[in-house]
């Protein structure tokens, strides 16, 4: 299950809501990992004043997870695109957009560096967060 879509690679739509430009507006700002409930949290920070809240994506009952390339070559906060990966397709010269989704494939973040986030999981839910401290 999942609660977004993703538009032209590089927008995201939270349960019909607002689309987001991921490419030229959010940086990848980090993960969590809880190993003990097969848990991930990818983070991203709007860079530009048209967004003031941070996204999360939430992945849970997750099966697979990897980074394609070393993330660690330069800093790779800027998002390229997102898509879709069959099980078992490692070719990452390309990736499915959302017409060609079907439950079970993996989601993929590409960043700038050509580093892509590679994920399997079974729920997939996009939250919103006030990026601004709570008083």
């Amino acid at each position: 299950m999942k609660n977004f879509v993703i538009v032209d690679t590089v927008h995201l739509s939270i349960n019909g809501g607002e689309i987001r430009d991921f490419h030229n507006a959010f940086d990848f700002a980090g993960l969590r990992l809880d190993l003990e409930q097969f848990k991930v949290v990818y983070q991203f920070t709007p860079y530009r004043n048209e967004h003031s809240n941070i996204v999360e994506i939430h992945f849970s009952d997750v099966g697979y997870f990897e980074f394609t390339e070393n993330p660690f070559t330069e800093t790779p906060t800027e998002v390229e695109e997102f898509g879709y990966k069959d099980i078992g397709d490692d070719d990452m010269d390309w990736i499915c957009d959302e017409m060609n989704y079907k439950p079970g494939m993996h989601f993929i973040v590409r960043l700038r560096n050509d580093s892509c986030l590679r994920i399997g999981a079974g729920n997939m839910f996009a939250t919103v967060r006030s990026a601004k401290p709570s008083a």
